[in-house]
């Protein structure tokens, strides 16, 4: 009810009254009211930033968001990291940088796995905020730990951000290695993410993609099906950004080699990228 109401009452009541309440909803026994009060938290602080109340922001939501982020209970940190992304816009970077970055940055150290899973979505709009020097210091090291996070879904979103990380910063070879070992994942679903962002490696990263050719080759023999047929998928990217010779020498012949699949839609899937390979590659 209070939400419905902040774009109606007058400024002065928004900054005083309903702040206090909301103040005293984050206080309440009650982990579920507490939970549901943080999850409106980006909003309130919009309308504190549509008021050009910036003192109130730094005094008021900053400080909570420091604070619910080493709270005890994991619920209210899932809950914190929910949205996390939408202060990036009310924020100069320089605070963005120096004092909401940290923030998510501790919270993708998380030990709750359902943490960590939110966390690494919001991150896509720190890096486009945030320095690339200061993002890859603080989130090369933690990639490199979570290359190895036992919940599959963490190193699936993690193989998807790695990849964008690394086409802004293409000579950084620790995020080089992170993509790498996640090619290798056991969990096939994790190396279909690297697989579907494919195209940016080769556009973006070529020396990157020449040097997985060989764990890209294997790929065309995986066990799991979808992987091969992602592969297939991925041929025109690979021959229009890495060249003719590179395509010959490390994929033609397993690409060819799909339409003996013994998969249904392997072999359609081959059947319908081999004629656009044509034009690209001559007769």
């Amino acid at each position: 009810v209070f939400m419905e109401v902040i774009d109606v009452v007058d400024p002065e009541i928004f900054t005083s009254e309903i702040l206090v309440a909301l103040r005293t909803f984050l206080g309440d026994d009650a982990s579920c009211i507490r939970e549901t009060v943080i999850t409106f938290l980006p909003q309130i602080n919009r309308k504190l930033s549509e008021l050009e109340m910036r003192p109130l922001m730094n005094s008021e939501i900053l400080p909570c968001l420091k604070e619910l982020a080493d709270h005890a209970s994991w619920r209210i940190r899932q809950a914190l990291v929910r949205d996390f992304s939408k202060y990036v816009d009310t924020y100069d970077a320089e605070v963005v940088q120096d004092e909401l970055f940290p923030i998510i940055i501790k919270l993708l150290q998380d030990h709750e796995p359902e943490v960590r899973q939110l966390v690494l979505p919001e991150m896509y709009a720190y890096l486009d905020k945030v320095s690339i020097a200061v993002f890859m210091r603080a989130f090369a090291p933690l990639a490199l730990v979570m290359v190895e996070d036992p919940i599959p879904q963490v190193r699936k979103l993690l193989a998807e951000l790695s990849i964008e990380v690394a086409s802004r910063q293409c000579d950084n070879a620790s995020m080089h290695d992170i993509i790498e070992k996640l090619l290798q994942d056991e969990e096939p679903t994790v190396r279909l993410r690297v697989l579907n962002k494919i195209e940016t490696v080769a556009r973006d990263i070529p020396d990157l993609a020449s040097r997985l050719a060989g764990l890209l080759k294997d790929m065309f023999t995986a066990q799991a099906w979808r992987v091969r047929q992602r592969m297939l998928l991925s041929a025109v990217a690979l021959v229009t950004h890495l060249g003719k010779d590179h395509f010959v020498e490390n994929y033609l012949d397993e690409c060819l080699g799909m339409l003996r699949d013994s998969v249904d839609e392997v072999r359609q899937t081959a059947a319908e990228v081999v004629p656009k390979l044509v034009p690209l590659m001559g007769v």
